[in-house]
């Protein structure tokens, strides 16, 4: 897996920002996936919409594990989202980063984005 994605492309005078971003889980692209959620995209902050699993699949550690990581991944510092919590609707929101790990993050990240490029076969 990259260490570093990209949020544009730019291709001739255009440039492609990644601002939305559609999670399944599932073991392979293309097969059934047991939850799904939509992501959006602003700076250094993302808001989870629409997180919902199947009956028998809840949300577990390991996917909470894999968002951070994605969140980590796309230099996002803070996630909010929205849950029901004894059935009332709550806002919540978590930060990405430990203390720690921003600072070790901010060293890594002088280096300058990098272009996707397209490819025509």
């Amino acid at each position: 897996m990259s260490e570093d994605i990209s949020r544009y492309v730019q291709i001739d005078d255009w440039v492609f920002e990644v601002k939305m971003v559609r999670a399944i889980r599932t073991k392979r692209y293309g097969e059934p996936y047991s939850a799904t959620a939509s992501v959006s995209l602003n700076g250094q902050h993302a808001f989870i919409d629409g997180l919902m699993t199947s009956d028998q699949a809840e949300f577990t550690r390991d996917d909470y594990q894999s968002f951070r990581k994605f969140f980590m991944q796309m230099n996002v510092e803070q996630v909010k989202f929205d849950r029901y919590k004894q059935n009332k609707l709550k806002s919540d929101s978590k930060e990405v980063f430990a203390a720690q790990e921003k600072a070790a993050v901010k060293e890594t990240q002088e280096k300058e984005t990098p272009f996707l490029q397209l490819v025509l076969g």
